[in-house]
């Protein structure tokens, strides 16, 4: 045995074995002869006498305390004794002349955080202070120096409030609270492409939470562009299949819907090269109807069915959105000549056996537009941008109803000012207002400017929302509005593109706007990269809560962002997502105002449609693309 290890064990002995005459005599540590009147005696001329250091929390947190019970109060610098008679702590020595800091500080951070997230949370600068205490809900953990003025911290699922002291050796200055929430935040934003352009113009839920996009692509398929759907998992993490379908020229799918359970229709068009890719969206041009009815859950074509071309007379016929109720279909499309010449705008109405139950010729013609069947299925309404008739200005928005039973007209609305105006989409809200979205040139601080107009069921105008960037620098960025859905609250989600300025130069982001019923801005966030393009063509309410917005974007493809590719952002409820790997989100984005100016006209006549199905020279196929988050 070592003699270290003896000397150890005899120690440990000396002090186990009792010793009576230790509890009578007065011990005395570096002293052989300490004072009779005191129990303990320490005599050092080098070293003093450390006693328990705590913050004014942790003392508190003393499970009863002893009464003469002593410890150093590091929050004020105060050696404090308890009196369990009192129940009380009492300061018995204080540094003279000290004073915690008494500058009230500020709190800078998000009031929203994502579990998975890790967030920083910073305090104004106070000169009096030499550190910060931080307090955080149950459950957020700080990961960093928990006495800086800057800490990181990983959030909980628990709402509740930050809090931040400036201190000092003295103590603590006083206390800024900020409130906060917390969730799983189940969103995400990610790219989904080839190493070509590919791009989404519209998006469904299917009962199983997953997600099916249609769009058009020219990264597979049979050249030029193709009509493209995937279905997408509710996690954003796996692609479950796609399908392209297509014919050397471009071939695009513009709206999809779901006919019966999970079994869904997207329409659009076929047609050449003649008319550019990035004006696809919702435009009537293009030389034939193209539709294909799928079975959602597998992507398989059901009956065959993938090419439906509408022709009277000399025209051929194309369809731009789809309407369902009850298994029965009204389709907006247009009767076009010489490739992109729209000659005029027709609606009809197929029953569950895809049978022409009417068709109607609209006057004016919209060379943009929406179709949407009301919700008690005695109305179809259909919006769009026109030129012919208008009274307002160069180019007016218009809004029209039709009886959904025999398509006679109900009424119609051009709305806009003296400049140019455009609706794109039309949907109806659970309160029964008729909301169309576009862009506007009349009202609004820049060139285009966002807009949504809401009408009641007779055509009367309710409110109005303008979104604008203002100008900057003497350029005037734009924002639009591509697509409006209803939320469950009566009130609508809209998507769209706001431009904003990053190093010197102008990108658009895709861009959500959240309104209640009565047209109050709720919210308006943007989502992007610094410095790259980002649109919004379609957007949804999920089922869980949150939305779904599909788009383009550049980024996507490694080493390249020179081409476009399908852009999915998923949020929360408050447009909040958990974008891990580097999807920015600018919160409260642009400026509020209203604008409106109506009058009445418009009118419907009767047309025929010689329905045929052609699968000449169509390609049907799939090709699994990479996510890219």
């Amino acid at each position: 045995m070592t003699q270290n290890l003896r000397s150890t064990l005899a120690i440990a002995f000396t002090l186990l074995t009792p010793l009576p005459h230790i509890y009578t005599q007065s011990v005395g540590i570096g002293t052989t002869s300490p004072d009779p009147s005191a129990r303990l005696e320490i005599y050092d001329t080098l070293r003093g006498l450390l006693i328990p250091r705590l913050t004014t929390q942790q003392r508190n947190a003393i499970q009863n305390p002893a009464h003469g019970l002593i410890i150093l109060n590091i929050d004020n610098f105060c050696l404090e004794i308890y009196n369990a008679n009192t129940n009380q702590w009492h300061s018995i020595g204080c540094p003279l002349n000290c004073a915690p800091p008494q500058c009230t500080v500020s709190i800078t951070g998000p009031a929203h955080g994502c579990t998975a997230d890790t967030i920083t949370y910073s305090a104004s600068t106070c000169p009096e202070a030499t550190g910060y205490q931080w307090q955080f809900p149950p459950g957020w953990t700080i990961i960093s120096n928990p006495n800086s003025q800057s800490v990181q911290v990983v959030p909980d699922t628990t709402d509740g409030t930050i809090t931040v002291q400036p201190c000092n050796m003295c103590g603590c200055g006083p206390a800024t609270s900020m409130n906060v929430t917390a969730d799983t935040c189940q969103g995400f934003c990610l790219a989904i492409g080839g190493p070509n352009n590919d791009i989404a113009y519209d998006v469904i839920e299917l009962s199983d939470g997953s997600f099916v996009i249609v769009g058009t692509t020219a990264s597979a398929g049979q050249g030029g562009y193709d009509a493209y759907a995937l279905r997408l998992d509710q996690t954003g993490s796996q692609i479950l299949w796609t399908k392209t379908i297509g014919t050397a020229g471009s071939d695009f799918f513009l709206s999809v819907a779901r006919h019966n359970g999970d079994t869904i229709i997207a329409v659009g068009k076929r047609g050449n090269n003649a008319c550019n890719y990035q004006y696809a969206l919702h435009y009537m041009s293009y030389a034939s109807a193209l539709a294909a009815v799928l079975d959602g859950a597998s992507g398989n074509l059901i009956n065959n069915q993938y090419d439906l071309w509408y022709q009277t007379g000399s025209y051929m016929m194309r369809s731009v959105d789809i309407s369902f109720i009850n298994r029965n279909r009204v389709v907006l499309g247009a009767r076009v000549y010489n490739l992109c010449v729209n000659r005029s705008s027709f609606i009809a109405r197929y029953d569950q056996f895809n049978t022409v139950v009417w068709a109607k010729f609209l006057n004016p013609r919209l060379f943009r537009g929406g179709i949407q069947i009301s919700r008690d299925g005695h109305r179809v309404y259909v919006a769009g941008r026109t030129w012919d008739n208008g009274t307002l200005g160069f180019t007016d928005m218009y809004i029209a109803a039709l009886r959904y039973q025999n398509g006679n007209f109900l009424w119609g609305k051009y709305l806009g000012g003296n400049q140019r105006e455009e609706l794109v989409s039309v949907t109806e809200t659970y309160n029964h207002q008729v909301v169309a979205c576009g862009l506007t040139q009349s009202y609004g601080a820049s060139d285009w400017n966002f807009y949504l107009v809401a009408l009641d069921s007779f055509g009367n105008v309710q409110w109005s929302l303008v979104l604008s960037q203002p100008p900057y620098g003497g350029y005037n960025p734009d924002a639009y509005c591509y697509d409006v859905y209803p939320t469950r609250d009566s009130g609508v989600i809209a998507v769209g593109s706001i431009e904003r300025y990053h190093a010197g130069n102008w990108y658009f982001d895709l861009l959500l706007v959240k309104v209640d019923k009565n047209g109050n801005l709720q919210w308006a966030h943007a989502y992007g990269q610094d410095t790259l393009h980002e649109r919004g063509h379609a957007v949804i309410e999920l089922s869980t809560g949150g939305y779904l917005a599909v788009g383009v974007t550049q980024d996507g493809d490694p080493g390249s962002n020179t081409d476009w590719d399908i852009f999915v952002v998923r949020t929360d409820p408050a447009g909040f997502i958990n974008c891990p790997k580097g999807c920015k989100m600018t919160t409260n984005v642009g400026q509020t105002s209203t604008g409106v100016n109506s009058t009445g006209g418009g009118s419907v006549s009767n047309t025929s449609l010689n329905h045929s199905t052609s699968n000449t020279g169509i390609s049907v196929g799939g090709n699994r693309y990479d996510i890219c988050q």
